[in-house]
């Protein structure tokens, strides 16, 4: 059973119907011809889009049909009328995989938990923070930099600088930043909350970040602490 001809387009055959002729050829990309013949099929109904948009149900029509056992011809070189495009080349990398690997490793270096050591080396560097106002220093773990919340050390909350429940301006640079204080009982360390993921975000905090919390105000209008960030 041979397979269904292929159809040429009604528009293009009443434009250049009239200077087709059977045998025709056909002149593929990589030069070789085909031998087609042209046959007209009026029995059959290929239903097509006419200039204006309409749909055109005229019986009449054109198909193309290759012959059977029809050899190639020989490639030849030619030159189209019709705009050639060269296949663009693909351009060369010069990351390797060893340079990827690493650059996966530092990223997945930065999302991960500190181990103590790491701990340890970025309280070292926070060290060198001198100061006689109460102050205390949370390196950044994964979970204060995600989450909404910043835990505060034991011996800082039980001196009781801060009331729960109560408001507290972080000033960060010449920005200040206003976060919720609370703490659910006497020896357990209390937090910041509200709006403390935004103020993390903003100033771009990461894991192994150090930050010390410096009290510079406590009056009757509130608490402001001073944070200083060593960089990771």
């Amino acid at each position: 059973m041979s397979p269904p001809p292929s159809m040429i387009p009604k528009t293009f055959i009443r434009k250049y119907g009239e200077n087709l002729s059977s045998p025709t050829f056909l002149t593929l990309p990589n030069g070789a011809k085909w031998e087609v013949e042209l046959t007209k099929h009026d029995e059959i109904d290929y239903p097509s889009k006419s200039s204006n948009g309409h749909e055109d149900t005229d019986e009449s029509d054109t198909s193309i049909q290759i012959l059977p056992n029809c050899p190639l011809r020989p490639k030849r070189r030619y030159t189209s009328l019709l705009p050639h495009h060269r296949p663009q080349k693909k351009m060369k990398t010069t990351c390797t995989s060893g340079r990827i690997r690493s650059q996966k490793s530092k990223v997945h270096a930065r999302i991960r938990q500190l181990t103590r050591i790491e701990k340890a080396k970025a309280l070292k560097k926070a060290s060198s923070f001198k100061s006689e106002n109460p102050h205390f220093m949370v390196v950044m773990q994964l979970s204060f930099v995600e989450a909404w919340y910043l835990s505060i050390p034991v011996r800082f909350t039980k001196k009781k600088y801060i009331q729960s429940g109560q408001h507290v301006t972080l000033k960060v640079g010449d920005k200040p930043w206003k976060v919720l204080f609370s703490i659910s009982g006497e020896k357990r360390p209390g937090s910041f909350s509200t709006r403390w993921s935004t103020c993390a975000k903003e100033n771009g905090l990461q894991v192994g970040d150090a930050c010390v919390f410096e009290l510079i105000k406590r009056n009757i209008n509130g608490v402001v602490l001073e944070v200083t960030i060593f960089r990771y």
